[in-house]
């Protein structure tokens, strides 16, 4: 892969591993997808999901980490129109791909809402909570990015979920409906930033 000129001395590391029990899971900043025995750093299953799926590498390279929730790691690798992933965490193996949702540096959180567990991708076009165990969308916040860098995760608190960019896109918060069986999102506010 070419590397552009932006990218001239940003060799390092962008993100924290995910340590669980004896295994370390490792997204790096060219979206290689490792898990590594802790104790010798043996690699036991890699993917190189930018070759595999055609991944578009993002201006100043991938930092998110890979987030781990129970017996899955989520990624979103940004290739093709199934772009946010999941893959057992103990052998590697694709469980599923679903989702056109382009990625940021910002890191994928897991939370419960409602009684329902969720995980929430950040991405370019706002903020997009799936099912963990088969990717169904439960909803989305509409937040446009800018096309410069997303770095700060969703932060949940109570039944909103609070996002923000740099770079003049300002920040903004969701409130979670449950209504039945069927969770909705409303935008709570919404403010610009200084450009």
């Amino acid at each position: 892969m070419e590397k552009a000129d932006y990218l001239d001395g940003y060799e390092g590391p962008r993100s924290t591993p995910s340590v669980i029990g004896d295994r370390v899971y490792v997204y790096t900043s060219w979206m290689k997808l490792l898990c590594l025995d802790a104790a010798t750093g043996k690699i036991l299953w890699s993917h190189d999901l930018a070759s595999e799926y055609g991944g578009a590498i993002i201006p100043w390279n991938n930092a998110a980490l890979p987030l781990v929730v129970g017996d899955r790691v989520f990624v979103n690798h940004n290739g093709g129109t199934n772009r946010i992933a999941s893959f057992d965490r103990f052998d590697g193996r694709l469980l599923w791909r679903k989702h056109s949702d382009r990625t940021v540096h910002a890191t994928p959180i897991a939370t419960t809402l409602h009684g329902v567990l969720q995980v929430i991708f950040p991405t370019r076009d706002g903020l997009l909570a799936v099912k963990p165990d088969d990717g169904a969308a439960l909803r989305r916040f509409n937040f446009p990015q800018n096309a410069t860098s997303v770095a700060a995760s969703p932060v949940v608190a109570g039944d909103r979920i609070y996002c923000s960019a740099a770079y003049g896109t300002g920040a903004g918060a969701t409130r979670v409906s449950l209504s039945g069986d069927v969770l909705s999102a409303s935008q709570a506010w919404k403010t610009p930033g200084p450009t």
